[in-house]
């Protein structure tokens, strides 16, 4: 079972596309990080579960039609930039370099695409507390 424990807006959001040593910006977007637990009951534990998994989620909207022109065939990856409020008030910048494709890709108005975000214990640690 997944079970979403965490839900934090970003704000001032930034896809962008990586070739080689370049950065290219793909669209301006509002953004949603999900943090995401898979797991299993065990009868024997009574109510109790095993968490088997941990993920965090990216879901990008697109408001406007200003995406850049890339060749797709040379991008090595994709990522993300954006802005977390955290609990005390202030920003914090967040850059995920490896933001790897769940959905299609929609770049037109409107349209919204997801991510899987491979993210170390710290990372998690650090999104729990925004």
């Amino acid at each position: 079972m997944e079970t979403i424990i965490k839900t934090i807006p970003m704000t001032d959001g930034q896809l962008y596309a990586v070739c080689g040593a370049n950065r290219y910006l793909l669209a301006n977007c509002e953004a949603e990080i999900q943090i995401i637990e898979v797991s299993n009951p065990v009868s024997a534990l009574g109510k109790g579960r095993i968490i088997v998994d941990r993920y965090a989620s990216l879901l990008l909207t697109y408001n406007h039609r200003d995406v850049r022109e890339v060749n797709f065939a040379k991008v090595d990856h994709l990522g993300f930039a954006g802005k977390a409020l955290r609990q005390d008030g202030r920003y914090e910048a967040l850059d995920f370099t490896d933001c790897r494709l769940e959905t299609d890709l929609d770049l037109t108005e409107g349209g919204t695409t997801e991510f899987y975000i491979p993210c170390a214990e710290s990372t998690f640690q650090r999104l729990r507390s925004m």
